[in-house]
């Protein structure tokens, strides 16, 4: 099915690009005695915290409410637990949705339109509960075309009776929903993740004449661990797999004394990390007093991420964005279009990292070599390609744009491929 996409953004309304949409979080689904056993008690402090990490980050907030046909049920509109729990209280949203149907997109006033009024093209889900309005909300919004985040851990849901008469736990449902949602409607992130990027947006907000420096606005958010669905802990303290053989979006953890982790991940808000890094970086290396606008950089971003099986590989010192790499399949094997370091992280093995991380997914996907090209004045790029087995080729080229000279680089994993599919 092909899906029709909102209008894309101009550079006046980039800033107002992923909206968080906040499902039905109301008193009435704290009747347990009525839903019967849920999970996950750490989904009301998680969708605070995407309320407190999109005001922060001046991004719009949209708060849907459910209202009952139903006289009986705790969220009917003329029962006290229509009204949305307290901590919803701390921002204002920008809009307010009420409905009857599962579909935040099915109420009053039309979601949709308000929207593409506002130019918004991507969302972030959380709510109550998993495997209904939630991951309904999700669905509809990745066949409308925006590019859907779904926070699993800012969700929670109830055991529920299927028509055979066997209970599905809460935790089984939130695995099908993330099953069913990850890498076809969605993609299925954590809250650290997603707040993490909305750090980076607050700070560039706070302070438009540096848009290449990120202070923490909230010391005590947890550094991004799982930048994408891995796992979740049942109130029993098992632990349920939610990762896929081969995820659409993986971590991958360099195991030596440096506490940088790379993420791969598209969603818009790494996007906007990666171009600010990109203008921050290029600056950098051609000696410009200051850093493009992220505006002008992000297209560069969105081009390279439009071919079929791109990645963007987005590392995190803690919860900071420091560096990314956009990678797309070639006849050999995966290519390296753009790879950038925050100076701010020059010589803290960065790059190395991503390098390492690209080279692990061209295993993944069995394919046997990488390469890239880079100005060859560019010392301090050649250097580091040198120093982790990148290879040069007697191939250049001049740059289309630049005028500058460029050198291909090749990485050759054959080996390793081999050894993954002989075991």
């Amino acid at each position: 099915m092909t899906r029709t996409r909102p209008p894309t953004p101009t550079a006046t309304s980039l800033p107002h690009t992923t909206a968080l949409i906040v499902v039905d979080a109301q008193r009435g689904f704290d009747e347990t005695t009525y839903w019967g056993p849920r999970n996950n008690p750490d989904a009301d402090p998680n969708i605070a915290a995407l309320i407190t990490a999109f005001a922060a980050a001046r991004e719009p907030i949209v708060y849907v409410r459910h209202a009952s046909a139903d006289p009986h049920s705790p969220v009917h509109r003329d029962h006290p637990g229509h009204a949305f729990k307290d901590y919803l209280e701390q921002v204002s949203p920008s809009l307010i949705v009420t409905k009857s149907v599962n579909s935040s997109f099915h109420g009053t006033p039309d979601l949709h339109a308000w929207l593409q009024r506002e130019r918004v093209t991507g969302l972030v889900v959380c709510g109550i509960t998993t495997n209904h309005c939630c991951e309904t909300t999700a669905r509809v919004a990745g066949n409308l075309g925006y590019d859907t985040i779904f926070a699993f851990d800012a969700t929670h849901t109830f055991d529920r009776v299927g028509p055979d008469g066997r209970t599905l736990t809460a935790d089984a449902l939130t695995h099908a929903t993330c099953t069913n949602l990850h890498g076809e409607f969605a993609t299925v992130m954590t809250t650290a993740a997603i707040v993490a990027r909305c750090r980076s947006v607050a700070a560039y907000r706070r302070a438009p004449a540096s848009r290449d420096t990120v202070t923490p606005y909230d010391e005590g958010l947890a550094a991004v661990r799982d930048s994408v669905w891995m796992s979740v802990e049942s109130p029993t303290g098992a632990r349920i797999a939610l990762q896929h053989a081969r995820p659409p979006a993986t971590i991958s953890v360099v195991a030596d004394d440096s506490d940088v982790e790379v993420a791969r991940d598209k969603g818009p808000l790494s996007q906007w990390e990666a171009a600010r890094i990109w203008a921050a970086s290029t600056a950098r290396r051609d000696d410009k007093p200051e850093p493009a606008p992220v505006e002008s950089a992000l297209p560069i971003i969105e081009r390279g991420l439009r071919a079929p099986g791109s990645t963007l590989h987005l590392a995190l010192r803690g919860s900071d964005a420091v560096g990314f790499a956009v990678v797309v399949p070639s006849e050999d094997g995966l290519e390296i279009l753009y790879l950038g370091v925050d100076p701010n992280a020059w010589g803290a093995g960065v790059a190395g990292h991503l390098l390492c991380d690209v080279t692990d997914h061209a295993v993944e996907t069995a394919r046997k070599a990488v390469d890239l090209w880079v100005y060859d004045d560019n010392t301090r790029a050649v250097e580091v390609y040198r120093r982790h087995g990148w290879l040069e080729t007697d191939e250049v080229r001049i740059h289309a744009t630049s005028g500058r000279r460029e050198q291909r680089f090749v990485r050759n994993v054959a080996e390793h491929v081999d050894e993954l599919e002989h075991g």
